[in-house]
């Protein structure tokens, strides 16, 4: 029993010779070879041969209900409003009891000379 087997024509890069697909080339060069002198002047002489760069479908467009909107207003809104109760009840500035401000300057502390 013999099975056929459908081989793509492949393209070789002129640079490394490793086997492309055509439409593939371009970007191979672009990713693999960036600073090779050639690159320039082969992706332009590449981009004027027609059918070098594969056409793609338009994506689909986004959809977004009027809930997902609701949804991400009010989680918002609640964000901004654990940020403006905790501000209100967080003091101005951080007082420390006495004896924790030696702590700040352990080398002050071991010499007698901190809190």
């Amino acid at each position: 029993m013999q099975t056929s087997v459908v081989v793509k024509s492949m393209d070789h890069c002129p640079i490394c010779d490793v086997a492309v697909r055509p439409e593939n080339l371009l970007r191979h060069l672009n990713d693999i070879h960036p600073r090779h002198p050639d690159t320039p002047k082969l992706v332009e002489r590449l981009k004027a041969e027609p059918g070098r760069i594969a056409a793609r479908a338009p994506s689909r467009p986004l959809r977004v209900s009027r809930w997902q909107v609701l949804i991400v207003l009010i989680q918002l809104r609640c964000e901004h409003q654990h940020g403006v109760v905790e501000s209100k009840l967080r003091p101005r500035r951080r007082v420390l009891p006495q004896a924790v401000q030696g702590l700040r300057h352990p080398v002050l502390r071991r010499l007698g000379k901190g809190g």
